[in-house]
C-alpha cells in the first residue's frame, strides 16, 4: 500500500474544502517530494513509515543546500502537507496509528520584506504616462493595489461586477481560502479606476481580440484580461522608473498598505479583515515593521542618540557595560 494508491482521494478532500487549483498542485507536489524520498529509502508500504522516518525526512530538509536551503515558509508548506495526508490515511482506516503527530511546523519569524515609505510609494503612483491609456490603467491598478492591500491573484481576478465605485467597494472573491470579502478603496483609488472605465477600458476593447461580453476589469493593449505575469513586470517596471533600488512587486504594495494603517493608527483587526488573514498572528507582523521603522527612526534621528567622543565625567558608556 503506497501513497500514490490514495492521493488523489486526499487531494479531492482537500478541493472539498475548498483549497483553490493553486494550493491542490502545490500541496500534490510536496507529497510527489516525499515519495520520492521513501523511494530512496526502499519503502513502498504506507505502514511502514513512523515518527523516527519522518524526523529523518524533516533533517533532509533543513539540510538541503543546494540549490539554495529551504525558507521557513516552503518548509511549513512541506510539513503542513503531510500532517494534512496523514489525518486524512488515519481517518480513512488505511493507517491505524498518525505518524506525524509529533512533526511540527517552524515558526515563521520573518518580517515582511521591501516596506516602502509613503514618499516612495507615492513616486511610483506618479509614474505611468495618463497620455495614455495604458498609463490611465496602470495608474489604476497601483492605486488599487495600495488602496485595498489585496493580493495580485485576488487583483487579476476582478470583474466590473465586483465594482461598487459609488461607496468605494470592491468585492474579492474567492480569496485565500476560498472566501469571498469586500474591501474599501479610498476616493483617489475611485477617481483613477473611473477613469480608466470610460477613457481607456473602452479603447483597449475595441481593439483586436476584445470581446464586448468580456467581465474582466483589467484588459491588456489587445483587450483580454490581462495576466498576473504582465502586472508583476508592470510594478517592477515603474518602481525602476521612480528610481526605486529595492525590489518592489504588487505584494510590496500589500505590506506597504498594512504597515501604513497600523503606523497611522488602525486597528489590528481592521487590518486583518481588510487583508483576509484567517489569523491576526499573520497580521501581527506589520506591527513589529511598524516598531522596526520607530526603532530605526530613534537611532538616526534623536539628538541624543550618539555618545560623545569624549566624556568629562569620566561615566562608562553602554558598549562597556557588563552584559
Amino acid at each position: 500500500m503506497n501513497i500514490t494508491d490514495h492521493l488523489d482521494a486526499w487531494l479531492e478532500s482537500l478541493r472539498v474544502k475548498n483549497f483553490s487549483p493553486v494550493s491542490l498542485d502545490l500541496y500534490g507536489s510536496q507529497i510527489r517530494a516525499f515519495t520520492l524520498f521513501l523511494e530512496r529509502r526502499g519503502i513502498v508500504d504506507l505502514r511502514q513509515v513512523n515518527q523516527v522516518l519522518l524526523g529523518d525526512y524533516y533533517l533532509s530538509l533543513l539540510q538541503r543546500s543546494d540549490p539554495k536551503p529551504y525558507s521557513v515558509s516552503t518548509l511549513s508548506v512541506k510539513i503542513r502537507a503531510l500532517r494534512s495526508l496523514f489525518k486524512f490515511l488515519t481517518a480513512s482506516g488505511a493507517i491505524i496509528v498518525d505518524p506525524s503527530v509529533g512533526l511540527k511546523e517552524p515558526k515563521i519569524k520573518r518580517l515582511p520584506r521591501g516596506i516602502l515609505s509613503v514618499n516612495d510609494v507615492a513616486k511610483i503612483l506618479d509614474s505611468p504616462d495618463l497620455s495614455k491609456v495604458e498609463g490611465v490603467r496602470d495608474r489604476a491598478i497601483l492605486e488599487v493595489l495600495y488602496s485595498s492591500g489585496m493580493r495580485l491573484g485576488e487583483l487579476t481576478r476582478l470583474t466590473l461586477l465586483d465594482l461598487d465605485l459609488k461607496d468605494g467597494l470592491v468585492t474579492i472573491r474567492q480569496g485565500k481560502g476560498g472566501k469571498d470579502r469586500v474591501v474599501p478603496v479610498g476616493a483617489v483609488a475611485v477617481k483613477f479606476v473611473t477613469a480608466y472605465l470610460t477613457q481607456a477600458r473602452p479603447e483597449l476593447l475595441e481593439r483586436k481580440h476584445g470581446s464586448a461580453t468580456e467581465r474582466g476589469l483589467w484588459l491588456n493593449r489587445w483587450g483580454t484580461p490581462m495576466s498576473k505575469q504582465l502586472i508583476e513586470r508592470m510594478v517592477k517596471d515603474y518602481a525602476q522608473a521612480a528610481g526605486i533600488v529595492k525590489p518592489v512587486s504588487p505584494h510590496t504594495f500589500r505590506h506597504s498598505c498594512a504597515t501604513h494603517l497600523l503606523n497611522n493608527g488602525a486597528n489590528l483587526r481592521t487590518v486583518q479583515e481588510l487583508l483576509g488573514h484567517a489569523h491576526t498572528s499573520t497580521t501581527q507582523l506589520y506591527t513589529r515593521v511598524s516598531i522596526a521603522e520607530v526603532k530605526q527612526t530613534h537611532a538616526t534621528q534623536h539628538p541624543r542618540q550618539e555618545e560623545p567622543a569624549d566624556d568629562a565625567l569620566g561615566i562608562p558608556t553602554c558598549r562597556y557595560y557588563p552584559q
